[in-house]
């Protein structure tokens, strides 16, 4: 009897415990935490790209703020004016100037790096990744140095 006391407080100890332990908690457990997004600063008046790697299976996501222009003031109406990302989809340069790539003049534009097909990322953009690789992000133009504006670009990868 004296063991029979011991070893049934025991028992319901663990049941208790294991009861408590299963059992459904007012407080669900918190979510796991969203990706954060990377944000980069692109001056329009910079020949230069933006270099971001990405793997096979996510989903990159690209939202661009900001306005650029180039040659502010300057004598060309159907392209001397400020424009988001997605750019001047009617100025003559996108026909006329290869440079342009047939992509709306002074838009983000991107391109997988090694490959020479450039794409529209203008203010929103997000494309599931196929492969391994870099993609490269730009304003189209082709002379940077009477350019003014910048362009900030958040880049979320899923």
């Amino acid at each position: 009897m004296k063991r029979v006391l011991p070893c049934s407080i025991a028992l319901v100890s663990i049941a208790a415990t294991l009861i408590a332990g299963c059992s459904d908690s007012s407080t669900p457990p918190p979510p796991p935490p969203k990706p954060k997004p990377v944000v980069y600063q692109l001056p329009a008046a910079v020949d230069s790209a933006i270099t971001i790697t990405v793997k096979a299976g996510q989903t990159l996501q690209i939202t661009t703020t900001g306005n650029v222009c180039t040659n502010p003031g300057g004598p060309v109406a159907d392209c001397d004016h400020w424009t988001d990302a997605n750019g001047i989809p009617d100025c003559h340069y996108v026909t006329a100037a290869w440079q342009c790539r047939d992509l709306p003049f002074m838009a983000l534009i991107g391109r997988r790096a090694g490959h020479h097909q450039y794409f529209l990322v203008g203010t929103d953009y997000a494309q599931d990744c196929d492969s391994d690789g870099e993609v490269e992000l730009m304003v189209n133009d082709w002379v940077f140095g009477d350019n003014a504006g910048a362009f900030t670009i958040s880049i979320l990868r899923k």
